[in-house]
């Protein structure tokens, strides 16, 4: 999306969001359409696969000093904030902090800048920044915690090796939050960005950022869709590169960094956390109703929903509205169903709906009786890349949870071990199955004596190596992607089990009819009750209502009977209306949203 924004030629920055570990350079890579040379962390130089590819794209390292964090003698006993005091208990903070700018690291609540070292056991930290984001999580905070000592790392060469990328009007591609992480909101960003532009340009290159933002819909997930959507060009002020050249750098590079921070947040989709972002998701789809979109209209309905979540999060009866959504969600869930399921379920009780849920049974057990088994060997052959994908994920995942302050769950790191362990076995057992199949071709394959000249006779004495060239060409397409899509199409329709369970029992029991007619019916209620709140809301968003994606009157005309006779009644209010406050805080669940479900 918005592809003519980014610059085909010149020094260029291209600043990205980082959900995705390996995977975002690829994504960003082939948005960018253009030599890109990446800011990569020094560690991932030394990867298989990885870094043969970071080299290949002229990567330029950098050694992370959360990479070279040790783990600290003792523990943390206290954290007063206002006196910026830290107490340790068997510690040993004057060795440990005695090179200056070195900080003090706790999981999950964030990094102090050690300023002074008062005994073994007492530190005094710099004052922390005013900004929200950069304010330690202390709710977090245990008493006797371990912590980390953050080393200061000196980056010089690597401004130098940027300096000199752009100067030869080279392209860079950072990701400012640093490393990967899973939360739905930007981390802070890191300075250095700011630094590498404003140093480029003092010293008369001409340097423009270009945000990417890449929206995953189930980042973790084989074959899962992802938009990307790139921001217009920013050009550095030259009043932020005077005062960066004469004195004012910090100044300079704090503007220049807000400036790039709206940048990514125009072109992500961000929520707190992911029970938010799923009900914003569904209160777009309820807003949008049956009205088609095209890609571009849809990823464009997206940003305006995640912009009215930052705009309307203080109005009570927006977040009402979010918190009836949320409970609809977990009582669908309950009920083996998902919003899009709820929403296409025929009328349930008639007899069309219970031929079609049979018909649609029929197509699923087909399928699997006389489908599958022509699958079944090669789903069997692919078994040792499911089986060591697993282990190794579940591994790197702990590991990076471990090693982290900010993950959630590490699902950030799911999709590239699955890319980069497929990228090692694929090959590996495509040569060992053929050399196998060839050996017992050898062995076993009737080779006869004489050679009459007949078809049969060619086929006996040759068989062996015509089999082994076949197998050579058709094995790959047959076991890497045809058992890969059909096993795929399996596992959707058995998705679609619940409902075509629901649509054929409903036909004798009330009983099943009426869990999903109240869902049904909630639905409709909290369609309207989107609709009009955006309707009602909208002139708060001026873009919104200057560029409309839907028009009223595209709404309305595809209102049915029942939605038209709730609005008449006025009955609105969920039957699955929660009685909590409207404030409610959503919890960063990952129930239903775990990569290995």
């Amino acid at each position: 999306m918005n592809q003519e924004n980014l610059p085909q030629d010149g020094p260029l920055i291209i600043v990205g969001n980082h959900f995705n570990q390996f995977i975002d350079p690829m994504v960003l890579l082939k948005a960018a359409k253009r030599q890109v040379s990446f800011i990569i962390a020094e560690k991932s130089m030394h990867r298989p696969v990885i870094g043969d590819f970071a080299r290949m794209l002229q990567a330029v390292p950098v050694v992370r000093a959360q990479d070279k964090a040790t783990p600290g003698k003792g523990l943390v006993v206290s954290v007063d904030l206002e006196a910026r005091v830290i107490i340790g208990e068997a510690s040993n903070f004057r060795e440990e902090f005695s090179q200056q700018g070195s900080m003090l690291s706790l999981k999950a609540v964030g990094e102090f800048m050690v300023e002074k070292v008062v005994s073994d056991t007492e530190l005094l930290f710099k004052k922390i920044p005013d900004d929200k984001d950069k304010q330690p999580s202390m709710e977090n905070f245990k008493p006797n915690s371990p912590f980390k000592v953050v080393p200061k790392i000196s980056q010089d060469e690597v401004f130098n090796a940027v300096y000199e990328r752009l100067g030869n009007n080279g392209c860079i591609g950072i990701f400012p939050e640093g490393g990967s992480h899973d939360n739905t909101e930007l981390l802070p960003l890191k300075a250095g960005v700011t630094q590498m532009a404003l140093g480029a340009a003092a010293k008369g290159t001409k340097v423009r950022i270009v945000a990417v933002g890449i929206n995953y819909f189930a980042g973790h997930t084989f074959r899962s869709k992802a938009f990307v959507d790139i921001s217009r060009p920013l050009e550095i002020d030259e009043v932020l590169i005077e005062k960066f050249k004469n004195g004012g750098k910090r100044e300079a590079m704090g503007t220049l960094l807000t400036q790039v921070q709206d940048l990514l947040q125009g072109v992500t989709i961000r929520a707190p956390n992911y029970d938010i972002l799923k009900a914003t998701r569904t209160m777009r789809r309820m807003f949008q109703g049956p009205v088609k979109l095209d890609k571009t209209q849809y990823i464009a309905l997206c940003k305006r929903f995640s912009m009215g979540y930052d705009q309307w999060k203080e109005n009570s009866d927006f977040m009402e509205l979010l918190t009836d959504t949320h409970v609809y969600l977990k009582f669908a869930f309950a009920q083996g169903l998902t919003d899009k399921q709820v929403r296409d379920l025929p009328p349930l009780g008639k007899c069309s709906t219970y031929m079609r849920a049979w018909l649609e049974l029929l197509k699923l057990v087909i399928l699997v009786l006389f489908v599958l088994p022509l699958m079944l060997p090669g789903l069997i052959l692919n078994l040792p890349i499911y089986l060591r994908t697993q282990c190794i994920v579940h591994a790197e995942m702990k590991k990076a949870l471990a090693g982290s302050t900010v993950k959630l769950a590490a699902r950030d790191v799911v999709a590239s071990q699955k890319v980069i362990t497929v990228a090692k076995l694929v090959p590996t057992l495509y040569i060992l199955y053929t050399a196998l199949l060839l050996v017992l071709l050898l062995v076993f394959w009737p080779i006869e004596e004489q050679n009459t000249g007949e078809w049969h006779d060619f086929l006996a004495n040759n068989g062996w190596w015509l089999i082994s060239l076949l197998f050579l060409f058709v094995f790959p397409i047959y076991t890497f992607y045809l058992c890969v899509v059909v096993g795929t199409s399996v596992n959707q329709r058995l998705k679609m089990l619940p409902s075509y369970l629901l649509m054929i029992t409903s036909i004798c029991k009330q009983r099943s009819r009426n869990p999903a007619e109240m869902l049904r019916d909630d639905r409709k209620r909290l369609v309207i009750r989107v609709q009009q709140f955006v309707e009602a809301h909208i002139h708060e968003i001026p873009d919104w209502e200057q560029h409309r994606i839907i028009e009223p009157s595209e709404i309305t005309s595809r209102r049915s009977a029942r939605t038209l006779q709730l609005m008449e009644s006025g009955d609105l209010t969920p039957r699955l209306a929660s009685n909590q406050s409207s404030t409610l805080s959503f919890s960063k669940s990952f129930d239903d949203i775990n990569p290995q479900k």
